[in-house]
């Protein structure tokens, strides 16, 4: 259950509180959704895999393959796409002896080459729809 302020007399504090509680469900639901369909296999465990999954926008084949040469300069190899929003990835325990020589931060599970995602989308089109309560509001 999440509990949210409501500020009194505001169209837009209710539709905000009723987005935000919308958006942290829809978060959750995609949380318990990766743990469910990111099984390991026997063979993966006893090799010594390092898992990822990355966020981001990933609706074309371009944004896809943009991200997997991102991953793979830290050795990150490509395992499965899950709808168009993560992709997960994997590479050998050994490749964090050469993290040091790389810049960045290989463990990010956000995509730089990806663009902005559907969180950046959603908080957009949250403020757009707030601005445009508050104009109706003060006009009538």
């Amino acid at each position: 259950m999440y509990y949210v302020y409501v500020p009194p007399n505001g169209a837009f504090g209710a539709y905000a509180a009723g987005a935000y509680a919308a958006r942290r469900r829809e978060e959750e639901r995609q949380r318990r959704e990766e743990e469910s369909l990111t099984r390991y296999s026997e063979a993966d465990l006893e090799q010594d895999w390092q898992f990822k999954i990355v966020h981001g926008d990933f609706s074309t084949l371009e944004k896809v393959q943009a991200v997997m040469q991102e991953q793979a300069a830290w050795g990150w190899i490509f395992v499965e796409k899950f709808y168009g929003r993560r992709i997960r990835f994997k590479r050998p325990r050994s490749e964090e002896a050469r993290d040091a020589e790389r810049s960045g931060n290989p463990y990010s599970t956000k995509s730089e080459a990806a663009g902005a995602g559907c969180a950046s989308l959603f908080v957009l089109a949250l403020v757009v729809t707030g601005f445009v309560c508050w104009v109706v509001g003060t006009l009538t």
